[in-house]
C-alpha cells in the first residue's frame, strides 16, 4: 500500500495555492470572495494563496467587481504566460516542437525532417535538443518543463523505451535521461498516442467521457486507453497498447499503397 504523506502546513499550503489557481484559471476573472465561496475555502486562506500566486507572477488584479453597496472586491485573472512549456513529437518522419502557454496556447513551433536511419540514440536526442534550442531562440524565454512523445512503450519504474518499433535505434534507451543532461529541463517521456489520448481528453472527442479508447494508423498502429476518466498505462508501461505494427516497413517490402495494404 501507498504511504501515507504527511499533512504539514507547507503541503497544505501548496494545495491551497493550486486549489485557488485553478478556480481563477476555470472562472477567468474572478474575485477572493467567489473563490472563497466556490472552493469552500476561507477568505483569509483565500487571500494568503493570492499574495503568493500574485507574488509568484501567476495571476493578476485585473479591476474591482461591480457592487451596489459595500466594498468593491479585487478580481483576478491568471497569467497564460507566466511560464512556458515545451512538448517535442518524435516521428519516423521529423521532430516537430511546439512551446506552450499554461493555457495551452501555442507560442511557437519548430520541426525538422528526422535524422535517416538512426544508428544511435543519441542521434534522435540530438534532434530533440535542436528542436529545444530553436524554440528557446525564438522565445528568447526559459522553459518550465519539456514533454517528449515518442512511439513505443516507456517504462515507468526505469525510464527505458521498449518496443519501438519504429525507431529501433531507441529501443532499451533512457530517452528522458539523455534529453535532460543535454537541456538542463524536466523531462517526461510519454508514448505519442497516450499523448493523443490526453489531448482528445482535454479538447477532442473525449471531453466529459470516462471510459474510450484512442487507435492510431501512422507509420505504424498504436492505441491508447482512458478508463474512468485516467490514462492507463499499467506497471511497465504498455497497458492499453497494441503495440507496434510497422505500416511503413510493411509498405516498403510490399511496394503496395497503404490502402492495398490495410484491405489485405
Amino acid at each position: 500500500a501507498r504511504a501515507a504523506v504527511p499533512a504539514t502546513p507547507g503541503l497544505l499550503r501548496e494545495l491551497n495555492e493550486r486549489t485557488v489557481l485553478e478556480s481563477i484559471r476555470r472562472l477567468r476573472s474572478v474575485s477572493r470572495a467567489e473563490v472563497a465561496r466556490r472552493t469552500g475555502l476561507s477568505k483569509p486562506t483565500v487571500s494568503l494563496a493570492l499574495r503568493t500566486l500574485e507574488a509568484s507572477g501567476l495571476v493578476r488584479p485585473v479591476g474591482t467587481e461591480s457592487t451596489r453597496r459595500g466594498r468593491a472586491g479585487v478580481l483576478y485573472e491568471p497569467v497564460p504566460d507566466a511560464a512556458l512549456g515545451v512538448a517535442v513529437e518524435v516521428a519516423v518522419e521529423g521532430v516537430r516542437g511546439l512551446v506552450v502557454d499554461l493555457e495551452g496556447s501555442t507560442v511557437a513551433e519548430w520541426e525538422a525532417p528526422a535524422v535517416p536511419s538512426p544508428q544511435a540514440a543519441v542521434q534522435v536526442v540530438a534532434s530533440v535538443v535542436r528542436a529545444v534550442d530553436a524554440l528557446r531562440v525564438a522565445t528568447r524565454r526559459r522553459f518550465a518543463a519539456l514533454v517528449v512523445g515518442t512511439p513505443g512503450v516507456h517504462a515507468p519504474r526505469n525510464g527505458v523505451l521498449h518496443r519501438v518499433g519504429t525507431i529501433p535505434a531507441l529501443e532499451g534507451s533512457e530517452f528522458g535521461r539523455l534529453i535532460a543532461e543535454r537541456t538542463g529541463l524536466t523531462t517526461t517521456v510519454h508514448n505519442d498516442v497516450d499523448l493523443g489520448a490526453l489531448g482528445e481528453q482535454a479538447e477532442g472527442q473525449g471531453r466529459d467521457v470516462e471510459d474510450f479508447a484512442v487507435l492510431w494508423s501512422g507509420s505504424g498502429l498504436g492505441s491508447a486507453l482512458v478508463l474512468g476518466g485516467e490514462l492507463v498505462v499499467g506497471h511497465t508501461g504498455g497497458a492499453g497498447e497494441v503495440f507496434d505494427v510497422p505500416l511503413a516497413r510493411a509498405l516498403a517490402a510490399t511496394g503496395g499503397s497503404a490502402q492495398g495494404f490495410m484491405r489485405q
